[in-house]
C-alpha cells in the first residue's frame, strides 16, 4: 500500500476543537440534573428534560453496558474503565459527540432528538486502554508525532460502530445513527457508493490504513465523515468476520508499541494491506480506488 498522501483541506476550513469545552460542559450541568444507575451516572441541564424520561435513559445504558462488554469480550486488565461507572454529559449547543476517559459528552439536542451515538461512543470508553493512549498522553513531540502518523482512527471508529449497530440490534437499543452507516447488512454498499463520491479517494486512503484524515477535525469534517464512518464500519465488520469482535478488541492496548498489525497478521496470515485490497474488491469499489491500495 502507498504511503497515505496529504489530504486536502479546503482553504476555507477551520479547526474543530470540540474537546475544549468539556470543562466548561461539566461545570454547568453540575447545576443540572444528575440521575445514578449500577453502572452509568448521567447529567442533564435542569428542566431540559422530564424525570421519567431521564431514568429510562439511564435504565438503558445500565442494560447496554454489560451487553456492550460481552460483545466486546473480557473484562480485561487493560481497559481503563475497570470497575467504574461511565459517565454520560448532555450539554447544550452543538458539537461532535465524544468521550474523554470514563466521560461521554453528547449534545442534549441529538439525545432528544433519538439521534444520540449513545452505544458507540460507550465503546471508546470500553476500549480505551490504560494510560499513556492518547498522544497529548505522552509528552515528547517527537513520540506524539510519530503515534499520530500510525494511529488507525479506522479501526477506533470502525470498531465502535460495529459493536454499537450489533447490540443495538440484539437488546434493541435505539441507537442514533447521525450519518445513515446503516445495518450491518448495508454499510458495504453504503461504503462502495460514498467512495464515488468527490472525497472518496481521500477518504480511502486513510481506510485500513496508519494516520488520521485531517479534514475530519475541521470545518470539512461533514464532507468526509459520512464516508469515513461508513466505510471504517465496513472493513472492521470484514476483519471480524475472518476474526471475531474480542480479538479486534485486543489489539487497541497495542496500537501505542506498534504491534497491532502483526498480530493481525499472526491471527489471519494476511498483511493489513492485502486485507484491505481483499475488502476493496469484495464491496466493489470503485476500480480507480482498488488500483491505487
Amino acid at each position: 500500500m502507498r504511503p497515505a498522501a496529504p489530504a486536502a483541506v479546503s482553504s476555507e476550513a477551520r479547526p474543530l476543537r470540540w474537546r475544549d469545552d468539556d470543562s466548561l460542559h461539566v461545570a454547568a450541568l453540575r447545576s443540572g440534573v444528575s440521575v445514578a444507575g449500577r453502572r452509568v451516572v448521567a447529567w442533564f441541564p435542569r428542566d431540559s428534560v422530564p424525570a421519567g424520561h431521564m431514568r429510562a435513559l439511564v435504565d438503558s445504558l445500565d442494560a447496554a453496558l454489560p451487553a456492550l462488554q460481552r460483545f466486546v469480550g473480557g473484562p480485561y486488565p487493560w481497559q481503563r474503565l475497570g470497575n467504574g461507572r461511565v459517565t454520560y454529559y448532555f450539554a447544550p449547543g452543538r458539537f461532535v459527540p465524544h468521550t474523554s476517559d470514563s466521560a461521554v459528552f453528547i449534545p442534549l439536542w441529538r439525545m432528544k432528538a433519538g439521534a444520540a451515538p449513545h452505544l458507540h461512543e460507550t465503546v471508546h470508553v470500553l476500549t480505551l486502554p490504560s494510560a499513556p493512549y492518547y498522544p497529548w498522553e505522552l509528552g515528547d513531540s517527537v513520540v506524539v508525532a510519530r503515534v499520530r502518523a500510525r494511529l488507525p482512527l479506522w479501526l477506533a471508529e470502525g470498531y465502535a460502530d460495529y459493536v454499537a449497530k450489533g447490540v443495538a440490534a440484539e437488546l434493541p437499543f435505539n441507537e442514533g445513527n447521525g450519518l445513515a452507516t446503516g445495518t450491518h447488512a448495508q454499510v458495504d454498499s453504503i461504503c462502495a457508493e460514498r467512495l464515488r463520491g468527490p472525497r472518496g479517494a481521500e477518504v480511502a486512503r486513510y481506510v485500513g490504513a496508519p494516520g488520521v484524515l485531517p479534514a475530519l477535525f475541521t470545518t470539512d469534517r461533514n464532507e468526509v465523515a459520512p464516508t469515513f464512518y461508513a466505510c471504517s464500519s465496513s472493513f472492521t465488520k470484514f476483519l471480524a468476520e475472518r476474526t471475531d469482535a474480542p480479538f479486534l478488541a485486543s489489539l487497541f492496548p497495542h496500537i501505542i508499541a506498534g504491534g497491532m498489525e502483526a498480530r493481525l497478521r499472526a491471527r489471519t496470515g494476511r498483511t493489513l494491506p492485502d486485507l484491505r485490497r481483499e475488502w476493496l474488491e469484495r464491496i466493489g469499489a470503485p476500480a480507480s480506488i482498488r488500483g491505487g491500495t
